[in-house]
């Protein structure tokens, strides 16, 4: 369908169709069309899980331009990290500014919720800056929402950061049960069941405008399931380790390479050594470019650190590291310059599987073990493993995606081959269960007074994935061991039927600590008072004892 068509059917004016024009879209992708066509004009919520680059933030947005100039109302985008909020902000802002729309971002400042957030016609927030603001009931936050998109939904089964999404859209579906929500999603394996419990319709899709192919690097060659072992081109007299050798095939042949590697210094080690080998590929004028680039940054008085000046010795070769400890604007410099294309090779963590866009022609994923502080060294999902290759191929620009894995070994490669590439992502299960995650969030729902009776907590909560995907006797169990340590420790107070939280329990909650590291400050400090010698180095040490 042709974009004027799907606007005329959102009720969308012409000049929205024109500037998508200029953008260079002109058809929509299949996945689009039914999601636009599935009754989201009504109101209806949707669950879209289709592959990276298939146009799932396209269906988002115009559905977000129809909220607010065909239906009057406002648009909430939850993201669940700041790098991906800052990108959305920049992209929404530079599409909806010349259509009258204000567009806001809010990321911090957990304990304050600005009134101010509620004259934006889209507001972008991070999971945990909603259900901050969310706990504070302001009446501001739900005048004239219409929508909620949830970006990445699919976190859902994350074990840190999944319970908190959970308990924010049980919220909103109780505060507000007509609200329409859109969560979109490349890597969800249960889709239909995630649509049952928002009460929404699930368009699935496996179209992508780019194909993907999967394989495994080893012993030189690389390997893609049904086609012949391919030997790579190496350097006269010698070979290349694995990463190397990936990394300068792509190159040669005007690819980009995204390297993704499990901590934040192996990005780093990474940048360093394909540096030594990829500059040689770069035409005069990208190597003028990105000298430039590095001076500017070496330039800068304020902003620099030991990163920065490592950064700077990569970048003049074409190659870069990109993770959390950077500053956002240089993050935001390593991000232009790999889409300008400057850039040849990038290293990375996780920070760029979780939605920000910067596909390249070719993914490597260095490291399938990470370290675990529960479990030691673990093997990531295989969800994960999923949103890392939906980043392989460009739309417009490459031919063809790779996501390629490295064995060290025969054996490994028959252990990747079933893990990983020819295996589904898993399903999207609550992590809600964890004792400790549901804790927190219970003296959160208290605080919140989501609930004022004690018989208001199982009504709450049977609105949560949890309820819906396990035994109603193991989430009542789990919820009375909660609320009887939250009473003993003095977070919340229970009389009769009455349920509500004590000054302590509303502090904690505000500031967004876990009640397990409050009893353990709180005792601390008590401790202290009664103590004349109260080195500092001690209250360094109680910090650090906390969970």
């Amino acid at each position: 369908m042709d974009i004027a068509e799907i606007c005329k059917l959102l009720g969308l004016p012409a000049r929205v169709a024109e500037s998508y024009r200029k953008r260079g879209i002109g058809k929509l992708y299949p996945p689009q069309e039914a999601a636009l066509k599935s009754g989201v004009t009504e109101g209806r919520s949707l669950v879209l899980a289709a592959p990276t680059a298939s146009g799932k933030t396209l269906v988002a947005e115009l559905l977000m331009l129809h909220v607010a100039l065909v239906r009057g109302g406002r648009s909430v985008y939850l993201v669940p990290l700041r790098a991906l909020a800052g990108e959305k902000f920049q992209s929404f802002r530079d599409l909806f500014s010349p259509h009258g729309l204000k567009v806001g971002i809010s990321t911090g400042d957990f304990d304050r919720a600005d009134p101010h957030l509620a004259s934006y016609d889209v507001l972008i927030l991070t999971n945990e800056r909603a259900d901050s603001i969310m706990r504070q009931r302001p009446g501001w936050f739900f005048r004239g929402l219409e929508l909620v998109v949830v970006d990445e939904v699919h976190l859902l089964g994350d074990p840190y950061r999944g319970p908190t999404l959970e308990i924010l859209l049980s919220a909103l579906r109780r505060e507000r049960p007509g609200l329409q929500l859109l969560a979109l999603s490349a890597t969800v394996g249960n889709p239909e069941e995630i649509a049952g419990w928002l009460g929404a319709e699930a368009v699935v899709s496996d179209f992508r405008p780019v194909p993907l192919r999967k394989g495994i690097f080893w012993e030189g060659r690389l390997c893609f399931p049904g086609e012949p072992p391919r030997e790579l081109e190496l350097e006269e007299g010698g070979r290349h380790e694995p990463l190397v050798a990936l990394a300068l095939d792509s190159v040669r042949e005007g690819g980009q390479v995204l390297v993704f590697v499990s901590t934040r210094r192996s990005a780093q080690a990474a940048a360093r050594k394909l540096s030594r080998h990829v500059g040689d590929l770069l035409t005069e004028r990208e190597s003028r470019e990105l000298s430039r680039l590095a001076a500017e940054i070496q330039g800068e008085v304020e902003g620099k650190t030991s990163l920065s000046v490592e950064l700077t010795k990569c970048l003049p070769s074409g190659v870069a590291f990109h993770h959390a400890g950077l500053s956002a604007g240089h993050r935001r410099l390593v991000e232009e310059a790999f889409r300008k294309r400057l850039l040849k090779v990038l290293c990375t963590t996780t920070t760029l599987a979780a939605g920000v866009n910067l596909p390249a022609r070719r993914v490597v994923v260095r490291d399938v073990r990470r370290y675990d502080p529960l479990h030691g060294s673990s093997y990531i999902p295989t969800l994960e493993y999923h949103q890392m290759a939906g980043r392989a191929g460009r739309p417009g620009l490459d031919p063809y995606g790779e996501a390629i894995l490295i064995a060290k070994n025969e054996e490994e490669v028959e252990d990747l081959l079933s893990r990983y590439v020819l295996a589904p992502p898993e399903e999207i299960r609550s992590q809600l269960a964890q004792e400790g995650a549901l804790l927190f969030h219970l003296l959160g729902v208290i605080a919140a007074r989501y609930v004022r009776a004690l018989r208001d907590i199982p009504a709450f909560f049977s609105l949560t994935l949890f309820a819906r995907q396990f035994d109603p006797g193991e989430l009542a169990e789990a919820l009375r061991r909660g609320l009887r340590y939250l009473e003993v420790e003095g977070f919340v107070g229970v009389e009769g039927e009455r349920v509500f939280p004590t000054d302590f329990g509303m502090l904690t909650a505000r500031l967004y600590i876990h009640p397990l590291t409050a009893v353990i400050l709180r005792d601390g400090l008590r401790e202290a008072r009664r103590r004349e010698d109260r080195p500092p180095i001690a209250f360094f040490h109680l910090i650090a004892a906390t969970p």
